[in-house]
């Protein structure tokens, strides 16, 4: 990182000295508000307490929604103030019907010096370790800071306890010995894709291996110079950042983002850098995009830039130069920022111009020497609020863990705070003012948040801010920030669940509301228990099958009562055969048993003359309609059939009357007459 260029830490001095302490009850995080004095927090029972260590850690129970409770419980607790003159109300409409970005989520950097302070918590108390893991990845619990996103320099930083990159060994143009191991980073990264394991990895170098830069042969070449022109080098350089790509995914740390490079037009002297112009960029990503494809990781975003917001003209001019002279703006996902300088917006002027190229908010380092209130309201209004609204993605804090001496580090910033302090001789964890302004921003954003449309009525100047995201489970999460010089009376209106909140006097500070998912109607077409027409279903079902048992149950009984044999062979003489012939009618039932029917009597051949033939009628059966053929034959026999197709009949109506009358309302059941008898 860059060296304070435009002064922010001599900035955040002259702010104003006030503190807060940070809570959570309900659903709603809130900071309220504390005052500073001669380097001490003082509280309302002026006890001094350090102000370096937080005056109380947050409890995490929840409530209803939409209460607001102050968690430091010497702390001035926020009023209810229903009945107010509303034209003294700041009100937050939130649209949930109108969505921007998907939020990617918050965090920090994994520098090599965070890694060795965690590390040697972990050799003192392995148990303190874990905690201090857990309350920053973890999303339940006592300290849940659920952050989302981490930050991973790829080899040695300003930020680390010596030069190197993964492959020095000089002109490896095979890159044979490219290696992560031994990586102190790796270690605690492993451990906190345990804890988070969709945990999103932004990886960026400061520099290539010494021996691809134009430095190569100069002391110090870790310090400047740029990536070697020629074309060997530039497709050398992305094999080796896909290669290390690749070790870590196979080490169970899979990369989300890469940058080419950190802050590309830096130059301090005083640790590892490499300077790319944007037409260096537009080229390396012709050659970085294939590499990674080669590996099997074409879905890893490549970012452009990873600098400050007073160079806007950079990744315009990346984007310009991919487009026109490399033909490489495909590979090119979007770019990465810093806050060393310039104003936040100049994302928007960015993202306007390029809509589809993403936006990351990479980093950002407060510094020991300002306090804690300047910090949160700074990093709110332009990180925290400011880079989501100016479209960012992501927002990453510098260092994750500092020791009390701020390092170890190399060069650069003397004084940057990582968002914890873990003192080299103790296991008491410091939690910064970036980890309480992190956590209320990210304890309820889940993967695939959005952010939604959101605007101001009656805002008091511009010391009112605020956003909103919700999650893919309908969740939603506002967060109102209070930068003003006094309590603000602040509404919450949800325009799409027709919720308008009840005014609260909201005290300098941040809270943070979570909704739960809104009750949502089951489609028509969807099984409730609740909708009556389930229970006509199945009442409807249960008169059916019970219908059907009893046409079956008289079926049977006639079977079992009236039992008959299929009929003798019979001699039928057919009457009048042509003068009158045979006369039918229609039997309704079911299928009659085998019947041999054998009618003998005179015939005509075709040329008209008459003779005797004999009509063997077979099986006479059909699954609606029987006919019967009148003619003299076996009285017992014929009233064995007879009966039987009564009792079937009987059966049928019975159940066509049943459906007539509860199914289908008495409606008429027209041409299904019947024949009772024989």
């Amino acid at each position: 990182m860059s060296d304070d260029p435009n002064g922010r830490g001599s900035q955040k001095q002259e702010r104003a000295r006030t503190g807060e302490c940070h809570g959570r009850e309900g659903s709603i995080l809130q900071l309220s508000s504390w005052s500073f004095r001669a380097g001490t927090l003082e509280t309302a029972n002026d006890e001094a307490l350090d102000t370096r260590v937080p005056a109380k850690r947050p409890p995490r129970r929840f409530g209803r929604p939409g209460a607001v409770v102050a968690d430091c419980n010497r702390s001035k607790r926020p009023s209810e103030t229903e009945g107010q003159d509303p034209t003294n109300t700041t009100t937050l409409n939130v649209d949930e019907s109108v969505t921007h970005q998907p939020i990617d989520g918050y965090g920090a950097a994994l520098s090599e010096a965070a890694a060795v302070n965690f590390l040697n918590l972990k050799e003192r108390d392995e148990s303190a370790y874990w905690k201090l893991l857990r309350s920053l990845y973890g999303c339940s619990g006592d300290t849940p800071g659920c952050f989302a996103m981490l930050r991973l320099p790829i080899s040695a930083s300003d930020f680390a306890s010596s030069f190197h990159t993964y492959d020095d060994i000089p002109n490896d143009w095979q890159l044979k010995h490219v290696r992560i191991l031994p990586d102190l980073k790796l270690k605690v990264l492993k451990d906190i894709f345990q804890i988070r394991p969709d945990l999103k990895v932004h990886a960026c170098p400061w520099t290539a291996p010494a021996w691809l830069k134009t430095s190569a042969n100069h002391t110090n070449a870790f310090y400047w110079g740029e990536l070697d022109p020629s074309e060997r080098a530039y497709e050398t350089y992305a094999k080796y950042l896909a290669k290390v790509a690749l070790l870590y995914n196979q080490s169970g740390a899979p990369f989300y983002t890469l940058s080419m490079q950190n802050e590309p037009l830096n130059e301090p002297n005083s640790y590892t850098v490499m300077r790319m112009s944007p037409a260096d960029q537009a080229r390396f990503a012709a050659h970085l995009g294939p590499a990674l494809e080669a590996q099997g990781l074409g879905h890893v975003k490549i970012l452009v830039f990873d600098h400050n917001w007073d160079m806007a003209f950079y990744p315009l001019q990346v984007y310009s130069n991919a487009s026109e002279v490399y033909n490489s703006m495909d590979f090119i996902a979007g770019s990465a920022w810093h806050c060393y300088g310039g104003p936040v917006e100049a994302q928007s002027e960015v993202f306007e111009k390029y809509p589809n190229k993403e936006i990351h908010f990479t980093e950002c380092s407060g510094t020991g020497a300002s306090n804690f209130h300047s910090n949160i309201d700074w990093h709110t209004k332009n990180l925290y609020v400011g880079a989501i609204r100016h479209w960012a993605r992501s927002v990453l804090h510098w260092n994750l863990a500092l020791d009390e001496n701020f390092g170890p580090h190399l060069g650069g910033c003397e004084d940057c705070r990582g968002v914890v302090t873990i003192p080299s001789n103790s296991s008491h964890i410091i939690y910064n003012e970036e980890y309480y302004g992190l956590a209320h921003f990210s304890m309820f954003l889940r993967s695939g948040a959005v952010r939604t449309g959101n605007s101001w009525d009656h805002k008091e100047g511009t010391c009112m801010h605020g956003t909103a995201f919700r999650n893919v489970d309908g969740s939603l999460q506002v967060v109102i920030v209070n930068a003003c010089d006094k309590p603000q009376s602040v509404a919450t209106n949800l325009i799409q669940r027709n919720q308008y909140l009840r005014t609260e006097t909201l005290p300098i500070g941040i809270s943070t509301m979570y909704f739960p998912p809104e009750a949502q109607e089951v489609p028509t077409d969807t099984l409730s228990w609740n909708k009556p027409w389930v229970y006509i279903v199945i009442l409807w079902a249960a008169i059916t099958i019970a219908a059907w048992a009893y046409v079956l149950a008289w079926y049977a009984y006639g079977m079992v009562n009236h039992p008959y044999a299929p009929l003798d062979e019979a001699e039928i003489q057919l009457e009048a055969l042509v003068d009158d012939g045979i006369e039918m009618e229609e039997l309704p039932g079911e299928e009659l048993h085998s019947a041999e029917l054998k009618a003998e009597g005179p015939s005509m051949t075709s040329d008209g003359s008459s003779g005797e033939v004999s009509i063997d009628l077979g099986r006479v059966a059909t699954s609606e309609v029987h006919t019967e053929i009148k003619a003299d034959a076996s009285r017992t026999d014929m009233e064995h059939l007879h009966r039987c197709s009564r009792e079937l009949h009987h059966a049928a109506d019975g159940l066509f009357l049943l459906v007539r009358f509860i199914i289908l309302f008495e409606f008429p059941l027209h041409g299904l007459e019947l024949q009772h008898g024989l």
